[in-house]
């Protein structure tokens, strides 16, 4: 029985996977009839087929396939949003990258927070974290974005390296926050600024290394023996960058970033490949990149609550609020019936109290009579 359920799980799994590659692959060339990012389309696509319209696919989004797929997908659109700049455009406009994803970042938090305290009403510690946790831009939205815009180089190579750098500010000044919210550990300056100075370069070097070391394997004149496996070398070292960073710390998207840009300019360290095993390899991430961005994108859309879970969460609140008054009228019942429980003890008492009284006083008239 187990067996077949497995089975069942996998053929489900596989139907939906097939389904979502196959409607991506249409809404993808629906998207360049029209010239708009494909990454809106997909989000539409992934309403119109998930479970709260026609109900084609429905993968979870707590489920173990659906988190693989956010978080190696979200990793290979930042790779390859960094294999697209170019070092002589970064060099210009560092200081504004700089500028942006880190103060840019905590006005962001600040401005977000302010506006939900006055306008929600919530503590001012809650809202702060709110501003907090909504501050950062989204690299996986924003890289294939502006890849696919027809805009200035030094705009699109400015805001996709400030969306993927603007992660571990992010980060740091949420939990920093959060810990102060709940009372964990006072806020400090110093040591926000020291884990996002830690965070930065782990990070950063992370991606250098593992960008050095594939492009070394991939483009060395004599020690590029895997240059004709280099899709599976990317793969790879798109993996163990993102982990070799979480695992001491740091920012896992921001290495992955580092390490496209490190490959995608390996010319610039003395790195060359074939011109046939360098268009192979264009080619292959072009295509993962939007087998990615198909897949992410419409399972986003498809776990969207539509106006089916609207309704079904105010009903749910309405059945909860009736279920609740009920129990209020039902204790105010039971006080009232306690509290006429009680005054006709009292009253009993108070006769019989009486009674013996009157008792007497007859017993002493008829004494004296």
């Amino acid at each position: 029985m187990e067996a077949s359920a497995s089975i069942e799980v996998a053929k489900h799994t596989l139907l939906s996977c097939g389904l979502i590659l196959a409607i991506g692959t249409l809404a993808s060339l629906l998207a360049q009839k029209i010239r708009i990012p494909d990454v809106a389309v997909f989000l539409v696509t992934g309403i119109a087929i998930g479970p709260q319209a026609l109900g084609l696919i429905h993968i979870e989004a707590d489920s173990a396939l659906n988190q693989i797929i956010l978080l190696f997908g979200a990793s290979y659109i930042l790779f390859d949003g960094g294999a697209a700049l170019r070092l002589d455009v970064l060099k210009q406009v560092w200081i504004t990258i700089v500028i942006i994803a880190t103060v840019g970042v905590l006005i962001t938090a600040g401005i977000t927070g302010l506006a939900a305290h006055y306008a929600l009403g919530i503590p001012v510690s809650i809202a702060m974290l709110l501003g907090a946790s909504l501050a950062s831009t989204d690299p996986a939205t924003l890289v294939p974005i502006f890849r696919q815009l027809r805009i200035r180089d030094r705009v699109a190579q400015t805001v996709m390296s400030e969306s993927a750098f603007n992660d571990a500010v992010s980060a740091i000044l949420t939990f920093s926050l959060l810990s102060a919210a709940t009372g964990n550990a006072p806020f400090s300056l110093a040591s926000s600024l020291f884990a996002l100075a830690e965070q930065s370069v782990i990070g950063i070097i992370a991606g250098i290394a593992l960008g050095y070391l594939a492009s070394l394997l991939i483009a060395h004149e004599k020690w590029a023996f895997l240059a004709e496996y280099a899709p599976v070398v990317t793969l790879v070292a798109v993996i163990a960058a993102y982990f070799a960073a979480s695992g001491l710390n740091a920012s896992g998207f921001m290495a992955v970033f580092v390490f496209g840009i490190v490959l995608g300019n390996k010319e610039a360290f003395g790195f060359r490949m074939e011109a046939g095993e360098a268009q192979k390899l264009d080619e292959f991430v072009l295509t993962t990149a939007l087998i990615m961005r198909i897949f992410i994108f419409i399972l986003l859309g498809a776990q969207v609550d539509g106006l089916g879970g609207h309704r079904g969460g105010c009903a749910a609140r309405a059945r909860g609020v009736g279920r609740a008054l009920r129990e209020r009228g039902a204790r105010d019942e039971q006080r009232e019936a306690g509290c006429e429980c009680a005054c006709r003890v009292t009253t009993a008492n108070d006769r019989h109290d009486r009674i013996p009284s009157r008792t007497r006083r007859d017993a002493k008239d008829e004494r004296r009579s």
